[in-house]
């Protein structure tokens, strides 16, 4: 691809980005979906999910996502026509989310600063993709204000880390102003389930995907805020989503 071309397609994969952050989850006073059905957000901010049958859990880490349903999370769409369970449904642990509008799905807490978080992805198979799948991962996301950091699930180029309205150094050989690429594509074939582990720790911020560290940060903003699951293009499976938070 030419470089105009590159640099068109990250613009417009920009101003999405910097569109549902901004204007899905607007006030978290609006209707979503948690625990298997639709509740206000300020009476869901106390939900706590336990353990799923069978989930990793290591030493230190909590659970997120509960493998039965979206306590504790949220849906933001930006097509107002659809439901939350229009676009992310849950079963066998795994959390399946459709693009039929762009949105994410998001914590109801949102004061997580400093943490280790891990999570399972994967393209389903089964389902065909009439666009390159494109999703990821915002953290220290600020609804309100469409700030947030994200770590890039896109289909062949996973482990960008994009900034969206907050500082970061990153490797100036792989950045524009928005974003730095990712250092090699350690993502696996479509279907097979790939780990993701994003650290946030101060202003360090390091991406690994299958074990292999893919991107890192400096002097990144040091702020708490919601982790959030992103719905671009086509469809994707979370499942065992869990953090470690760190003391600063």
């Amino acid at each position: 691809m030419n470089h105009t071309t590159s640099n068109a397609r990250s613009s417009n994969a920009r101003r999405r980005r910097y569109r549902y952050v901004a204007a899905v989850a607007v006030p978290l006073g609006l209707t979503l979906a948690l625990g298997g059905g639709i509740a206000a957000a300020r009476g869901a901010e106390t939900a706590k999910p336990t353990a799923a049958p069978g989930a990793k859990l290591e030493p230190g880490f909590t659970l997120l996502f509960n493998g039965k349903d979206l306590t504790g999370w949220a849906v933001g769409l930006d097509d107002k026509k659809f439901k939350p369970e229009d676009v992310c449904t849950v079963a066998d642990g795994v959390m399946t989310c459709t693009t039929k509008s762009y949105g994410f799905v998001f914590t109801t807490r949102g004061d997580y600063t400093n943490f280790v978080l891990k999570l399972e992805w994967r393209w389903p198979e089964q389902e065909k993709q009439t666009r390159a799948p494109n999703s990821g991962v915002f953290f220290r996301l600020k609804p309100r204000g469409q700030t947030c950091y994200e770590a890039g699930i896109q289909y062949g180029v996973t482990g960008t880390l994009w900034k969206l309205g907050r500082q970061c150094e990153t490797d100036p050989k792989r950045s524009d102003r928005y974003k730095c690429d990712q250092s090699e594509n350690a993502e696996r074939p479509v279907g097979q389930w790939n780990d993701y582990t994003i650290t946030a720790d101060g202003g360090d911020i390091t991406l690994e995907v299958n074990g292999k560290v893919v991107n890192k940060g400096a002097k990144a903003e040091v702020v708490p805020g919601h982790i959030g699951l992103q719905m671009e293009v086509g469809s994707i499976q979370f499942r065992n989503i869990r953090i470690k938070e760190l003391k600063p």
